[in-house]
């Protein structure tokens, strides 16, 4: 698919092969441990719990068209550090899954970000599109981090948050998108992020959180 990615974004090679790591086309596999800090689960046998969590809400609310026929799909995110380390933003990237109508060119755009968050330069905000082979999703955008300016962007241990990024891209002459098809539209997660599998969140190219489609 080819791609325009604004913001500093720059195109995805396609085919399930974007720089965040482990591929999400067919087979997919489910994950919400993030394995960081080497933290041990609960019970005995139970999947430890996410050390790094991804939270997500939609963003549309403000837009007049309807989800079936969005100009633009908008989303706020923000990444949580409940693990016992500090965690470089730069080593962390969001994958939102969805499928076009029809293959056009799109353009991301960082929105806003505040300035006393950790993340607080929308420059340091960039994306790349790609394509998958899969069921349930045949796009995404992948969002990485670049700080500006010397900034060095990490996550505080036990708690510590990037802060809420509110996201946005669209497609070529702002071709309608129907999001309710898509995997990783909630529209019951308005502006407030929240916890949200059907995003993944990368960490040096392994799946810490979230479910890939398959």
């Amino acid at each position: 698919m080819a791609a325009t990615a604004g913001g500093g974004g720059t195109p995805a090679s396609g085919d399930d092969g974007g720089a965040g790591g482990a591929g999400a086309g067919a087979g997919g596999t489910a994950s919400t441990a993030g394995a960081n800090d080497g933290a041990s689960g609960g019970a005995a046998g139970a999947e430890p719990a996410p050390e790094l969590v991804l939270l997500y809400a939609d963003h549309s609310g403000g837009d007049k068209e309807p989800s079936t026929a969005s100009r633009s799909l908008r989303a706020n995110f923000s990444i949580e550090n409940r693990g016992s380390r500090r965690v470089p933003l730069t080593e962390l990237r969001i994958r939102y899954y969805y499928t076009l109508e029809a293959a056009t060119t799109q353009t991301f755009l960082c929105d806003f970000v505040r300035k006393d968050a950790v993340v607080n330069d929308c420059a340091g905000i960039q994306a790349t599109f790609g394509t998958l082979n899969g069921q349930l999703a045949k796009d995404y955008v992948e969002i990485n981090f670049e700080p500006p300016d010397g900034q060095d962007w990490q996550l505080s241990p036990l708690g510590g948050t990037s802060g809420v990024m509110q996201l946005r891209f669209y497609n070529g002459n702002f071709a309608p998108q129907d999001q309710t098809n898509d995997y990783s539209f909630d529209p019951t997660k308005v502006d407030v992020p929240e916890e949200w599998t059907h995003v993944t969140l990368y960490r040096a190219g392994a799946l810490v959180y979230g479910v890939e489609p398959i």
